[in-house]
């Protein structure tokens, strides 16, 4: 037998049937498929013994074991030269086992190979990890190197080396577990197109999770394994946010700290070899960098604790900031100042707005006050529901657009129509 199909089911009976005829739709023939119901409590199980494709072999657990559990039972009991991990509310591509039996024919010293994944039912529409192994060790660090319901092992080397899903491992994370034991002993690659539509939903175990809390565990897990250094009791949370899974408080110290705990991987890396230098260097960047998005609603010390310790500006990050920021800080007018308007668009009390863009309303036609009939009339049913320009009239057509996002709503004077908008261009 060229491949064992290894089936987790527990309360996927929407799902199961599609499930079941994509894997006996795939143009690769020559596969077992092992289906373990986990204790479920809807029709699963009916739905699994009622399929009569003789490739099917079913097996009931009397109690729950969870989903590592429940796929342990069946690679137990696996015949293939490889494993193939499908999940039972997932949808396989036709040719997903063709392609990843041919690869792995042709690549022996990979034991694991994963690929890409459409998503159904969250914002992102897909899901890729880097191809080669060096990208995939440093990716380790972080997370899982091979999204495990596209997953295809090489029996044998699961076999010699005694690797099994540990029943003391949380059951939310057991894969990225599994796998770094796996990268002891063989190396990983990932095919770049899309096999399998993964379903991100509240059937998923990690559907309504706490991430913060659910990641602490597995972050003491990986530190263990891997005898990372151990900084303090902060560690857990510092390495959360290298995955993306902010703290409460984010400040200046914690920037500076996260900053920190990413150079201690590094030389840790450089001590022990892990991962190549310049693709943990690569993967280390990643993680600091992606931390910018999460930084200028919480003021500008933290921006500034962001570039002082080496993040990159560009003019998107830029214009984020301004735009985050002005929306953070209305401009709300203090008593018996900046009351209204000037036929001039200066605020009466207060300076011009510094460095205003140019007037998308034509030459002559200053951008500080903006005002939208909606504002005024929002239940009437002539409403045009487009913004005009204070100044000229004009309907955002030629002339005119609507207003940047950074504009605060604010009440102006007898001299310009109610709901006007007044630009504030903070300075970063």
């Amino acid at each position: 037998m060229k491949v064992s199909v290894v089936i987790p089911v527990h309360n996927k009976a929407p799902f199961l049937r599609a499930c079941l005829d994509s894997v006996f739709a795939q143009t690769f023939g020559d596969f077992e498929a092992i289906a373990v119901d986990d204790a479920s409590t809807d029709d699963s199980l009916a739905i699994l013994r009622a399929c009569t494709d003789p490739r099917l072999r079913v097996e009931a657990l009397p109690r729950n074991l969870g989903p590592a559990g429940a796929a342990q039972h069946a690679m137990d009991r696996a015949t293939g030269t490889y494993i193939m991990r499908v999940d039972a509310d997932d949808l396989l591509m036709p040719e997903r086992f063709a392609q990843q039996v041919q690869w792995l024919d042709a690549h022996p010293e990979v034991g694991v190979l994963g690929t890409g994944a459409r998503i159904l039912g969250d914002r992102v529409p897909s899901r890729r990890r880097p191809a080669d192994d060096a990208d995939l060790r440093a990716q380790l660090l972080f997370g899982v190197a091979v999204f495990q319901p596209t997953s295809a092992y090489r029996t044998a080397v699961l076999r010699a080396h005694r690797l099994r899903y540990d029943p003391h491992w949380p059951r939310f994370g057991e894969d990225w577990l599994f796998q770094l034991r796996l990268a002891r002993h063989t190396r990983f690659a990932n095919l770049p197109g899309e096999l399998i539509t993964y379903r991100h939903g509240p059937q998923g175990i990690s559907h309504g999770l706490d991430r913060r809390a659910a990641l602490a565990p597995l972050i003491d897990h990986l530190a263990r394994e891997l005898d990372l250094p151990r900084h303090g009791p902060d560690d857990p949370a510092l390495h959360a946010m290298a995955i993306g899974v902010m703290p409460a408080t984010l400040d200046a110290a914690t920037v500076d700290a996260f900053r920190d705990h990413l150079d201690r991987l590094a030389a840790w890396n450089a001590r022990t070899g892990w991962a190549p230098a310049a693709a943990m260097a690569r993967r280390l960047d990643h993680a600091w960098q992606a931390l910018f998005p999460h930084l200028p609603a919480r003021g500008m010390d933290v921006v500034r604790a962001f570039r002082r310790r080496g993040g990159r500006m560009g003019a998107r990050r830029w214009y984020y900031l301004v735009r985050t920021w002005a929306a953070r800080t209305p401009n709300t007018p203090r008593p018996g100042r900046n009351s209204g308007c000037s036929p001039g668009n200066t605020p009466r009390g207060g300076a011009r707005p510094s460095s205003p863009p140019r007037s998308p309303c034509g030459p002559g036609i200053s951008t500080a006050c903006w005002w939208c009939p909606c504002s005024t009339a929002p239940a009437s049913p002539t409403c045009p529901r487009a913004w005009s320009c204070a100044a000229c009239g004009a309907t955002p057509s030629a002339r005119c657009r609507p207003p940047p996002p950074w504009c605060a709503p604010r009440t102006c004077c007898a001299t310009w129509p109610a709901g006007a908008a007044v630009i504030r261009w903070p300075t970063p």
